[in-house]
This record gives C-alpha cells, structure tokens and sequence, in this order.
C-alpha cells in the first residue's frame, strides 16, 4: 500500500474558482407587461419598504437563525 502524497509548502495548491455569472435585470428576465398583476403588486410592496427604511439589516437576520437552529456563532 502506498503512503499517500505531502504537499509541499513552497507549491500553491490548486483554487477552483466559481464561474462567472451575468444576473439580468428584470426587464430581461420577464417583460412588465408578463408579469403577473399579483408579481407586480409585491415587487413594488418590497421597493416601497426599502424606500422607507423598513429592513432588516443582514447581521440581524443571520443572528436571528443561528440562534433559532443552534449553530455556532
């Protein structure tokens, strides 16, 4: 049986890099005159609160789950 390979410390180990990826806006992704009336009606709900500052910050939010599932800070 053979010992498996050490690597060295003076050779970089190999980075997988995620691909690049292009979002759409969403004129691109479905034409406001396709869009459902109830899609339309909660994307404008969801701009209005942000406008108004009617958000939660995402450390909240992340505090909030690992409390919920217990999983370490």
């Amino acid at each position: 049986m053979s010992k498996p390979k050490k690597h060295s410390t003076d050779r970089k180990l190999d980075i997988v890099q995620e691909p690049a990826i292009e979002y759409k806006s969403k004129s691109e992704i479905i034409p406001e005159d396709d869009m459902p009336e109830l899609l339309k009606k909660l994307l404008e709900k969801g701009i209005a609160q942000c406008e108004k500052g009617e958000t939660t910050p995402h450390e909240v939010v992340m505090a909030r789950i690992k409390k919920k599932y217990n999983l370490p800070l």
